[in-house]
Parts: C-alpha cells; sequence; structure tokens
C-alpha cells in the first residue's frame, strides 16, 4: 500500500508548514514500521501555549514502549496525562492547563486512533463519511484533569480510505458536512477545500493520509514561500481562480527531538515579541468593538439567537445521527453517530429552555446506545457479606476463589485467608495467617492463591516459595514444588486436572507441573515458549490492574489491559472483539466451561465484561456497587458469580438478568 501524507497549519493568522500543535514519530520494532501523528487542541485559550510541549511528550513516550500499538498510545497518553495532571496540582487554578490529543498511529495497512478530548477525525472509506471525536465518551476529558485518562480507541482500514486529523476550531469554522464532501475529492483537492473553507481561522492544523491505488499517481506537493503566505481577504478572487492551496506532502519523517512536559514555573521573562503580541490583542480589541458597534446600529438580528430554533435545530441534527446509524450494520459507525445524537441533544439541553422532547429524546438515544454496547443492568443482586463488623481490620480484599463449597478471601495486608459461606448459615472462618506456626514451618504471606478440584483444597504459593496446601476444615500442610527458587516473579498460579501453572512474569512464561505422591516434584515445562506478550514481557516491567490465570485445556491470561489466549502453545486471535471500549485496569477473570464465556472484571470502567470462545464482547453488566472492583469468581455450574469490592462480596446470577422481566 501506498500512503499519501498532505499537511498545513495557521500559527498566528499566518500559513506555515507545520504547525506548533502537530508532532510525528517513527518507531522500529520486528518487521513493523509505525508513523504516529499526534495533534494536540487546547480545551481553553490559556493551554495553547503548552500544546507543542505535550504532543511532543506523547510522541516521544511512545516511540520509547515496547508495547502493542493500543498499549503503546495508552501507556503514552496516561503517563502524559498524570505528569500534567501533577503539574496542575502544583499550580494556581487560574494557571492550570489541559489539553485535547488525538493520535493516529499507522501501520501497514491499518490505523489505530486515540483520542482524549477536543478533537476530531473524519474517516472517508467506500462505505461512507465517518466523523470520529470523544465526543459524548468517557475519553472525553483531557490530558490535565482530575480523573483517570480513558482514551476513545478506534481501528481503521487504510486501503482506499481518507483520514483527516483536525483541529476542533477548523471543524467548527468549516462545518462537519462541507468537510464531508471535500473529502470525496482527490486527496490534493480534498485538503485543498478544506484549506479553503478554514484559512481565516487564526491557529489549527490539519493532516490529511491518504492510501494511493497502484494505478494512481502520488499528487505532487505545491511549492510556496510560506514566509509571504497570508489568508485571503474577504475582497479577494473567487478561490477557485486562486491555486491549489498550500499542500506539504511528506514521505517520511525524521526523528524528533526529545521534549519535556511544562516546566512548574510559568514564563515569566518580558521582550520584544511578548510587547508586540499585547499592542496586537488591544488593536484587535479596538477594531472588534467598533466592528461590534456598526453591525449592531446597522443589523442588530445579526447577533440575535432564537433558543427555541436552536432547539429544534440540535433535535434535527440528532434524529440525522440516529437516521445514519440505522443505514450501515458497521457496529463502530453506529456507536459514533448514537454518540454525535447524544452531544446534539446534550447541547440542546444546554440551550434553558423547558422541551420534553429532549430528555426523552436523550433517554430513547441511550437505551438504544446501551443495547448496542450490551449494557445489563443488574437488578438483584445480593450481599454476601459486608467486611465491616464482620472481619477484623485493617483488610486489603486482594483476591476471591471460589472452592469446595467456600468462598476464599486473600487479604493482601496481612497475609490471611479467610472462609467464607457463600449462602451466609456461618460466620466467617480464619484459615490462616502470615508469622503463625503451622506443623513445623512458619507462614509466610500468601501472594497467590488457586483451588485444586481434584484434590479439592486450597493451594497458597508464599513470598518464601513455600507451597501450601489446605482442604477445608484442615490444617494448611506444606507440599514438595521443585526448583521453586529458579521461578522469576509468580503472579498468578492456577490448577487444572490435578496439574499446577504458575504465571511467570519475569520468565515470560506459564509453566507447568504434574502432580506426583503429594506434591509437585516433578520437572516443570514451559507452554508458551518464553514470549509472554505484553506490559509483562520486560523484566519487572510495571503493569496496572491483575495478573491472573484460568486454565480449562487453553490458558486465559488477564496481562496489563488485555486478555490473552494460548491454545496448544500459540496465540489465538485477539479477544473481546466490537467492545465499546478497552479494558481499564482490569482485576479478575473467571471462565464459565459450559458455555464457552469468560467474565472480567474491569475495575476502571466499573463494568463486568463477558467474552465468546470466538473471541467476540458479548456484553457487560453493571451496577452502582461496582465502584471498587478487585476481583470476581463464578461457580461451577456458571449460575452465580461472586463479586469482590473493597468493601464487600457481592453476587448475582448473569443468565437471570437476561430473562425479560415479567409484567
Amino acid at each position: 500500500m501506498s500512503t499519501w501524507v498532505g499537511r498545513y497549519a495557521i500559527v498566528g493568522g499566518e500559513v506555515h508548514e507545520g504547525g506548533p500543535w502537530l508532532a510525528e514519530q517513527l518507531r522500529f520494532g520486528d518487521d513493523e514500521r509505525v508513523h504516529l501523528f499526534v495533534l494536540a487542541d487546547p480545551a481553553d485559550e490559556r493551554s495553547a501555549e503548552f500544546c507543542q510541549e505535550v504532543a511532543g511528550a506523547v510522541a516521544d513516550l511512545f516511540a520509547g514502549e515496547s508495547l502493542s500499538l493500543t498499549g503503546g498510545l495508552l501507556r503514552a497518553l496516561r503517563q502524559a496525562h498524570r505528569n500534567l495532571a501533577e503539574w496542575n496540582q502544583r499550580s494556581l487554578r487560574e494557571h492550570r492547563v489541559s489539553i485535547g490529543i488525538t493520535c493516529v498511529a499507522v501501520r501497514g495497512d491499518d490505523a489505530t486512533i486515540a483520542q482524549a478530548g477536543p478533537g476530531v477525525v473524519y474517516v472517508a472509506a467506500p462505505n461512507g463519511i465517518r466523523r470520529i471525536s470523544s465526543e459524548g465518551h468517557q475519553g472525553a476529558q483531557p490530558l490535565g484533569g482530575d480523573g483517570p485518562l480513558d482514551p476513545l480507541f478506534t481501528g481503521v482500514s487504510l486501503p482506499r480510505a481518507k483520514v483527516l486529523l483536525l483541529s476542533s476550531a477548523a471543524e467548527a469554522a468549516a462545518g462537519s458536512a462541507a468537510i464531508g464532501q471535500a473529502l470525496e475529492a482527490e486527496p490534493d483537492r480534498a485538503l485543498a477545500e478544506i484549506f479553503r473553507r478554514t484559512r481565516e481561522v487564526p491557529d489549527m492544523t490539519a493532516v490529511l493520509i491518504a492510501d494511493l491505488s497502484d494505478d494512481a499517481a502520488a499528487p505532487a506537493p505545491v511549492e510556496i514561500d510560506f514566509e509571504d503566505s497570508e489568508p485571503p481577504s474577504e475582497d479577494a478572487a473567487d478561490p477557485a481562480d486562486e491555486g491549489p492551496a498550500p499542500i506539504i506532502t511528506s514521505p517520511a519523517v525524521q526523528p524528533s527531538r526529545k521534549r519535556r512536559m511544562p516546566s512548574l514555573r510559568r514564563p515569566r521573562s518580558v521582550g520584544a515579541p511578548r510587547n508586540r503580541r499585547r499592542w496586537l490583542i488591544v488593536g484587535l480589541l479596538l477594531l472588534a468593538a467598533v466592528l461590534a458597534s456598526a453591525a449592531t446600529y446597522y443589523v442588530p438580528s445579526l447577533f440575535e439567537t432564537d433558543p427555541a430554533a436552536e432547539v429544534e435545530e440540535r433535535l434535527a441534527a440528532a434524529d440525522g445521527y440516529v437516521a445514519a446509524a440505522a443505514e450501515q450494520d458497521d457496529v463502530a459507525w453506529q456507536r459514533q453517530q448514537l454518540q454525535s445524537a447524544l452531544a446534539e441533544l446534550e447541547q440542546a439541553h444546554a440551550v434553558g429552555i423547558e422541551d420534553a422532547r429532549v430528555p426523552a429524546r436523550q433517554a430513547a438515544v441511550q437505551a438504544q446506545l446501551d443495547e448496542l454496547n450490551g449494557v445489563v443492568e443488574v437488578t438483584s443482586l445480593r450481599r454476601i457479606l459486608q467486611f465491616a463488623g464482620s472481619l477484623s481490620a485493617p483488610l486489603n480484599p486482594a483476591n476471591l476463589v471460589l472452592g469446595g463449597g467456600w468462598l476464599w478471601l486473600l487479604d493482601g495486608d496481612r497475609g490471611r485467608v479467610f472462609a467464607i459461606d457463600p449462602e451466609g448459615r456461618q460466620a466467617a472462618l480464619e484459615g490462616y495467617r502470615s508469622g503463625v506456626r503451622y506443623g513445623d514451618a512458619i507462614a509466610s504471606p500468601p501472594p497467590v492463591v488457586a483451588w485444586g478440584e481434584v484434590a479439592g483444597r486450597l493451594l497458597r504459593l508464599d513470598e518464601a516459595r513455600g507451597l501450601v496446601a489446605q482442604p477445608p476444615g484442615e490444617i494448611p500442610a506444606a507440599l514438595p514444588l521443585r526448583d521453586a527458587d529458579e521461578l522469576g516473579v509468580i503472579d498468578a498460579i492456577a490448577a487444572y486436572e490435578g496439574n499446577l501453572y504458575v504465571l511467570d512474569t519475569i520468565g515470560s512464561e506459564v509453566w507447568r507441573y504434574r502432580p506426583v505422591d503429594d506434591g509437585f516434584d516433578t520437572e516443570r515445562t514451559g507452554l508458551i515458549g518464553g514470549t509472554l506478550p505484553g506490559p509483562v514481557a520486560a523484566s519487572g516491567a510495571p503493569h496496572e490492574g491483575a495478573l491472573r490465570l484460568v486454565v480449562d485445556g487453553d490458558l486465559h491470561l488477564l496481562v496489563g489491559d488485555t486478555v490473552r489466549r494460548f491454545q496448544l502453545g500459540r496465540q489465538l486471535g485477539p479477544q473481546l472483539e466490537g467492545i465499546d471500549r478497552p479494558l481499564n485496569t482490569p482485576v479478575g477473570i473467571a471462565r464459565d466451561y459450559a458455555d464457552g464465556t469468560f467474565y472480567v472484571a474491569d475495575r476502571g470502567n466499573r463494568r463486568i465484561v463477558v467474552g465468546g470462545d470466538d473471541g467476540a464482547f458479548l456484553r457487560q453488566y453493571v451496577h452502582p456497587a461496582f465502584l471498587d472492583l478487585r476481583a470476581i469468581a463464578l461457580s461451577p455450574d456458571g449460575v452465580t458469580l461472586y463479586i469482590l469490592t473493597g468493601t464487600s462480596i457481592e453476587a448475582f446470577d448473569p443468565a437471570a438478568e437476561l430473562e425479560p422481566e415479567a409484567e
């Protein structure tokens, strides 16, 4: 595939080859080349001066990552967000900065779009034109805000397509319809038409990425003198006679220099450039006052707005987006259209007049979007145990395992394990505590636990690499585990058909121990060839969320923000395909062996996600109690799902929640 890139920027009203709000970066890996475009968009006027540094920081952070495309973008955006948020916390409120970032990472025939805050992308493909933005999504929060960053990710197939990155101010000036119409033309003419419609925006950037078919020649770049370029005046000749707009094509990009996040001290230097800008601002304000006075005298109706008419326009626009969503079967397209409809309805609500149609349409569109996203609101959540008043504090609920008719709760702070009756008929029992002598050994904190179904016992691997087994109601006993001291970092264990499986992140491997006598004094076998992918591949690499392992013949791993599945040592395709937004700090995974589904506790998004054996996303369960998820456990028959939070254990029956309510 041959890719053409055209761009232009307007900075302070002057046209330039490249603006300060755009950063580019190349990242080379094993047999792959990624071309990253990062466009910054200030959320307010005071943030504009920091856009260059923030965009550059995101590009550099991405180039330094060895993660997957999505993982690298997510890590880079979150790191830049944390740096900027920390800087904001040390600043006065009037000095705080928030910046929208739009990233487009091109690899081969595909592009991955990541958006946080202001910024818009248009995709023109043979099946139509899509507008992609984070409006109405959690990704609407820009970098530097108070909460966690949850970017919106969108995948795009590039063959026969054009991808346009555009500053939000430029879109406001040109209008969505005009941009869509322009993108129907060939790449060079498309960008020229967009320039014609945005040439009076004082600060903006546009980048067009286009696939060139084999029989098409690349549009030639137009040579212009940027130093003398100015936006045409209102009295200029017809744009069709002006010649082509300034287009800069780019076959490659030089590695960018290292950049830094904004300094904790705001600039204090005063010089001629600042004085010139001050006089320019004063002049513009005076000119604006004169024009406003004249317009008020001659045509006062130009500045009058009709709130009722605006509501009608917003409602009509929302209806248009809803109708567009029904025209295609592409789920991603439908989501984007419905989110745009909600954004229009929110603007209609903000007008400030009472119109019963607005909340009614909002509820209807939200219900349609929830159905598309497989949202199931849990109505029959029941409490198994409230920790306060039942278990002695301090308590840090770290994991939950079901086996032998008991729920086994791991306390991460004090190295305790509690046995809890799922039916609530008996009080919770403390079955293990670090520092207590059991037989000839003193117990160490148990960082990982699993239930061994064949032998009917709880397995714990402690910090001293000692393996301990405990049948319900019996005293813990040590089991042999050959060469345990040679293992790297043990983040999870699992038991299946009597075998013990150990997730070793430093060794980048899942080891299998076969049982012998009453332990695992056997040679271990590596199951994935020491090629564990993702954020745990590097020795000691930090990761968010929890690391979990489930085995049912195949290996199901929860690593970082990704579910990975291995079969006979080979990684299968992506899991949770078609999900509305990526996992955010997942902390638990459970497998329903009966119907071939799996559940993921997605802590950052406060939901329980369900995936199928074919890798498809199926549905998501939501409830206000899913505020601080820690782990999940599923009953062997798949009927009941147990939810561990920071304060309690809850439960519900997933299949029952799907049944229609009785009239």
